[in-house]
């Protein structure tokens, strides 16, 4: 399995589990109104069809039994299930999820030479060259970065798998212009 792929994984399961977790602070999960509902089915549902995607079969199936279990608004189910398949579901996650090089933001790292390979991606990006992007992000990943730079890495990446060169352009523009240090938050 690609890493871009378990990347893309572990970032929706991230917002899946926030959904979830939400609906679930306000204790209505038993009772959720139409809205809620819609929001928790789709939401387990969307997690069904990418867990059985990495292979992981038995967390698939119960959001599949959870997905059901909204569409008929079984209280029940959805109580008795969901905090283990959350549990299940952060698991993954952290099981898939790549270990973030330099995870903080107190080391001095070599702006130089990211400053020279954004430029590179911003040029690329504006001739829709998902090479020349890739391979720059290639060498940048050989490098330890701030947790900030690492999610600007990641974002890019994750633009270039979905061909959106635009979005990897004015995000390499605006790291660049605005400076090192930002947090996108990503």
């Amino acid at each position: 399995m690609s890493p871009e792929l378990l990347e893309i994984f572990a970032q929706d399961a991230e917002k899946a589990i926030a959904v979830l977790e939400a609906l679930s602070v306000n204790g209505n999960l038993g009772a959720l109104d139409d809205k809620d509902n819609q929001s928790y089915t789709i939401t387990v549902h969307g997690m069904k069809g990418s867990l059985a995607t990495i292979g992981e079969k038995e967390l698939s199936e119960t959001a599949y039994k959870l997905e059901k279990a909204g569409r008929a608004r079984d209280s029940a189910v959805i109580l008795a299930e969901t905090p283990a398949f959350l549990d299940g579901l952060r698991s993954v996650v952290k099981k898939v999820k790549p270990p973030q090089a330099g995870g903080d933001n107190n080391f001095e790292e070599d702006s130089e030479y990211l400053s020279a390979q954004l430029r590179l991606i911003y040029s690329a990006a504006l001739q829709y060259d998902g090479k020349s992007v890739k391979n720059s992000l290639t060498l940048l990943k050989s490098k330890s970065w701030t947790q900030n730079t690492n999610e600007l890495l990641s974002f890019i990446n994750i633009s270039l798998l979905h061909s959106d060169f635009a979005e990897i352009a004015e995000t390499a523009e605006a790291y660049l212009s605005v400076g090192f240090g930002l947090n996108f938050g990503f």
